[in-house]
């Protein structure tokens, strides 16, 4: 017996009813769909020039992306609140108003783990891939400049990163004024850097090689000692910045929200709260890449503890006071 052996010979009434009902509300979800507000943050259409001759940076509507951003990571809302004192995730849950169902998916109590806590939403906004939080408190100064390099910097990468291939800031800004202007600071702190980045990694067992283009920032608050580090991927018309040529593309990974942020929660100790949602593009369902993730970012989170419990932080200050040291002299014989 076959499945058309079934169906009736002539439509009834009762099956036009129900075909008629079902274009419909076929029609009524694709109404709906075209008037939902997209997750795109790139709405703005203002640039600001790059150091790179010819290349404009699309600025993204800041106030859409850094509401993100504090909807998914609480503690980015404690830096942007900017409550002078030691806070950290206390406040950070005090403030989570989102009324978001973040599932626990690791929590270490005992002190052990760097990272603490790790928590996901599956299929975040509609996008099909989980959004992946993940929270930890280190012991060391905050310094969310050298927290950022950890990411940025691929030599400091590969020390946590084992699939980095290169990652650098393709297009960094000319001028971080005009993008402060854009931003509205000082509401969301002091833009310290902003960019277009290119990152690739290495094939492995699972993945082959893949690449992205990213629109990056790092915000400071002077005055609580917090750092927000950002990110969005660039969206397919500025597929013309990639690097090399059309034979040296790879699959396309996208990262639809990066956050980490630092706040200092003594003289010497600091909470990390670092937030994913990461399409890795292909054809891989997230129960097999999700674990492959954490276990990267967990990764970070080891050698962030390690590096911050050193006395390299110290090492890291003194040569940056010594250069702005050097910087501020020449400015005094330049401009006596």
């Amino acid at each position: 017996m076959t499945m058309i052996a079934l169906m009736p010979k002539k439509p009834t009434t009762m099956t036009w009813r129900l075909i008629t009902v079902a274009v419909l509300l076929r029609a009524s979800i694709v109404s709906a769909l075209g008037t939902m507000p997209s997750t795109s943050v790139f709405t703005s259409k203002k640039f600001v020039p790059s150091k790179v001759n010819d290349v404009g940076i699309s600025c993204p509507d800041f106030h859409k992306a850094f509401d993100q951003i504090q909807t998914v990571s609480p503690l980015a809302k404690v830096a942007i609140k900017g409550e002078e004192g030691y806070t950290g995730f206390k406040m950070a849950d005090a403030l989570d108003t989102s009324g978001l169902k973040w599932k626990t998916i690791e929590r270490n109590s005992n002190g052990r783990g760097a990272c603490t806590t790790i928590e996901k939403i599956e299929d975040y906004k509609g996008l099909g891939v989980p959004i992946v939080r993940f929270r930890g408190s280190l012991e060391g100064p905050c310094i969310g400049e050298r927290f950022a390099q950890m990411i940025m910097n691929l030599e400091a990468r590969k020390r946590w990163d084992v699939q980095i291939s290169n990652v650098y800031e393709a297009y960094p800004a000319n001028d971080l004024d005009a993008v402060n202007i854009l931003s509205g600071a000082p509401e969301y702190g002091e833009s310290a850097r902003f960019g277009i980045g290119y990152c690739r990694t290495k094939s492995n067992v699972i993945v082959s090689p893949r690449e992205q283009l990213t629109l990056c920032g790092i915000q400071e608050f002077q005055k609580q000692g917090s750092t927000l580090i950002w990110g969005f991927e660039m969206e397919d018309e500025y597929n013309h910045l990639l690097p090399g040529s059309e034979s040296d593309r790879t699959v396309r990974a996208r990262t639809h929200l990066f956050s980490t942020t630092t706040v200092p929660t003594g003289p010497n100790s600091f909470d990390v709260e670092y937030v994913l949602q990461l399409d890795i593009g292909g054809k891989l369902p997230s129960f097999m890449t999700t674990p492959v993730l954490c276990e990267t970012v967990k990764s970070l989170f080891r050698e962030a503890r390690r590096y911050f419990k050193s006395d390299e932080p110290q090492k890291f200050l003194a040569a940056k006071d010594a250069i702005e040291d050097v910087f501020h002299n020449r400015k005094g014989i330049l401009f006596p």
